[in-house]
């Protein structure tokens, strides 16, 4: 059988005709770990989770049929054991869209905002051999099945796109459900997407991705 294939939508264009859609809200919440990177702020962390949880609207300060997300990321730096945080509320750039999201800090934060995207993703218990990778919800471009004659571990992921800043360059992130990861041969296929994405930045980034640290430090 053929083998699979991981397509990604590029950032900043609707989904329009692009065989895409975008994570539902029950989906992306829950704790994400940040496996590969090409951001340089992780390059002296480890153990770097992202934990999303889903908020009410606020009447008044958002339309009708935006969605709010509570974003708390968390690391620790190389040599530490500590476990620090930063913590934002991200708003879905327009209207029902989980694809698209505006992030502002809370707090001492709150003067920071960034845009970020989700450019694929996976749903690896949708179907019966638990790796869907969104063909049920058509999410990533249909990542169809084959047989291995190893079979791989099969882990719920994320490709996300974060815009420049002022203070941080664009970047992308891989997420996993699990600490340990995707397995290397899907972690190749996610690459390869990347590098095959109708967008010159994100061609350029992928050159500078590097794998985030994890270990037995942090259990939770």
């Amino acid at each position: 059988m053929p083998q699979k294939q991981t397509t990604l939508r590029p950032p900043g264009k609707p989904s329009t005709g692009l065989n895409w859609s975008p994570p539902r809200i029950d989906w992306l919440e829950g704790t994400w770990h940040v496996t590969h990177s090409t951001l340089p702020l992780w390059k002296s962390k480890k153990n770097v989770q992202i934990t999303y949880k889903s908020l009410p609207q606020r009447d008044g300060t958002t339309p009708s049929g935006t969605h709010r997300l509570d974003d708390l990321v968390s690391y620790q730096d190389l040599s530490s054991d500590t476990v620090r945080t930063v913590h934002g509320i991200d708003t879905s750039s327009s209207n029902g869209d989980t694809g698209a999201w505006d992030w502002r800090g809370t707090g001492l934060l709150f003067l920071l905002t960034s845009h970020w995207e989700v450019l694929g993703w996976g749903d690896s218990g949708s179907d019966g051999d638990g790796d869907n990778d969104g063909a049920d919800s058509v999410s990533i471009g249909g990542e169809c099945s084959s047989s291995l004659p190893v079979p791989e571990m099969h882990v719920d992921w994320v490709v996300t796109y974060f815009a420049k800043t002022f203070f941080t360059p664009a970047g992308i992130d891989i997420y996993s459900r699990s600490q340990k990861g995707l397995s290397p041969k899907k972690v190749a296929r996610v690459i390869d997407a990347l590098n095959g994405v109708d967008d010159e930045d994100v061609r350029r980034l992928v050159g500078g991705i590097f794998e985030v640290m994890h270990d037995v430090t942090r259990l939770k």
